[in-house]
């Protein structure tokens, strides 16, 4: 009865071996907003379990709930789906096959220099170049709308570490500082992901400049 979408893209021919696990997780974009549990996990992809509408192709951010009150944030791109009649939901699980992106290509399709400036500086402080609006725009969509903001740094600090990043912001505003608390390591970036303290207040902010 299950139907595995004919319309498959390259990187789908699985390779890596693959793990039964099940993780509560959440996936967004601009567009989408859904949840559901992991059904196995490789080392190069994902295959999820929801009933979320995903087209083939989209780019997603992932929020996966870990033991321990841990989270791991990443950016996956849907390869090939599993649909299933509505009436044999309880019976098939509908499925999303998702692979792992890598930081260079993350970079090549966001057209942005963003990810390429942040880091630690020469003294340790962490800090974030969102000077061009299409930066500003790209991480308020992808992490400060949801709470939450990936620092690539090779540096990265330990989990519940509460750690402060200086958001450097389009001229003549002034820059920001973030605190939140480390939830996640990011080896694709190498970096990290955080929950943002005060966040509503970094939104608010964020959308004043980009409204303006």
């Amino acid at each position: 009865m299950a139907q595995d979408d004919k319309e498959k893209s390259a990187p789908d021919r699985r390779r890596s071996k693959r793990v039964k696990h099940r993780l509560k997780l959440r996936f967004w974009d601009e567009d989408i907003n859904g949840r559901g549990f992991t059904h196995d996990i490789s080392v190069t992809g994902l295959l999820i379990e929801t009933t979320s509408a995903v087209p083939i192709g989209a780019r997603l951010h992932i929020e996966v709930e870990l033991p321990e009150e841990r989270r791991y944030l990443t950016e996956v791109s849907v390869v090939r789906k599993k649909v299933i009649p509505r009436e044999a939901h309880s019976v098939f699980k509908p499925a999303l096959g998702v692979r792992l992106v890598g930081l260079r290509e993350a970079i090549r399709d966001a057209g942005s220099a963003a990810q390429t400036q942040d880091g630690a500086t020469d003294d340790g402080t962490l800090r974030i170049d969102l000077s061009g609006r299409a930066a500003l725009q790209e991480v308020y969509d992808r992490d400060i709308k949801h709470g939450a903001l990936r620092v690539s740094t090779p540096h990265i600090p330990a989990a519940d570490e509460v750690v402060s990043v200086t958001v450097v912001l389009p001229e003549p505003n002034a820059a920001i500082e973030v605190v939140g608390t480390v939830v996640s390591r990011l080896p694709e970036l190498p970096g990290f992901g955080m929950l943002v303290e005060d966040c509503d207040m970094i939104r608010a902010r964020m959308l004043e400049i980009l409204r303006g």
